[in-house]
């Protein structure tokens, strides 16, 4: 069983090939990898909340210094210096619906004669109010702007660039809609035309200020100024054009205050 044997031949293995007992077998050649690592990755990502919207937040380990890069998922919308340009666009936008709608609205209530001691004072108060209010807010933003000031001033100058534009062409469109009324002698359809020219011209803001409520509010003074349209009759066409959109104007400027509040709360959080 254990006798000795002669060997006849034996097969020496030329430099760059590898002996049959030295090919790979059934195992591995490495021990498995340790259940802990060696050293920390580089990029940790963890997950958080931040203005009531979920994060994903990685940590770039270099040393001693630990940066921190937060932005939501597919949206650079909570960069500080973005939330505070949309503060101070916030209470801008709300500045001008104030004051339109504090016009519209008027107009109505005068040609409703719905001013008396009680209703007079009171208009006055909300305008006022809401004045100061959209005011207060641009102040904030721009506090807001000065602690997270943004990479460049490109992209102010291209919105400022198409909102005139937008401004221009509802102003002629305006004038052009105005002396139709007039050769069709319905100086009533007036204000109700002027009134959807004005809820046109928040399409194409919203997309210039990536504001959805703006789309929302065009579309309503459009619906209900045709809906004024088609109900009323005579001088009721322009008191229901005008209280309608006096009203729509003054509850997109308490939404935009609100909505540059919960931003203002998020950042100072």
């Amino acid at each position: 069983m254990h006798e000795a044997e002669e060997v006849l031949d034996v097969v020496f293995p030329s430099a760059d090939e590898a002996a049959e007992v030295v090919h790979p077998g059934e195992k591995a050649f490495d021990f498995p990898a340790p259940a802990v690592a060696a050293q920390l990755p580089s990029i940790e990502e963890r997950c958080c909340e931040y203005g009531g919207r979920k994060l994903r937040v990685f940590s770039l380990n270099r040393g001693k210094v630990d940066q921190v890069v937060a932005f939501r998922y597919k949206d650079r919308r909570m960069d500080p210096s973005f939330q505070a340009e949309a503060v101070i666009s916030a209470g801008r936008g709300a500045l001008i619906v104030a004051m339109f709608g504090a016009g519209w609205l008027g107009w109505g209530l005068r040609d409703a004669k719905a001013f008396n001691g009680f209703s007079g004072p009171t208009f006055g108060f909300m305008a006022l109010f809401l004045l100061a209010c959209s005011i207060y807010v641009i102040q904030k933003g721009r506090q807001l702007r000065k602690k997270y000031p943004a990479a460049g001033a490109s992209a102010r100058q291209t919105i400022l660039k198409w909102f005139l534009l937008v401004v221009l062409m509802e102003i002629l469109a305006i004038a052009l809609v105005s002396i139709l009324a007039n050769r069709l002698h319905r100086a009533d359809l007036a204000t109700d035309w002027c009134a959807m020219i004005v809820g046109l011209h928040f399409l194409p803001l919203a997309k210039i200020f990536r504001a959805p409520n703006l789309s929302v509010l065009g579309i309503l003074m459009m619906l209900w100024c045709a809906l004024s349209w088609a109900v009323f009759r005579s001088n009721t066409i322009a008191i229901s054009a005008s209280l309608g959109t006096g009203i729509l104007l003054w509850g997109t400027c308490v939404s935009a205050l609100f909505r540059a509040r919960r931003i203002v709360r998020s950042l100072c959080t």
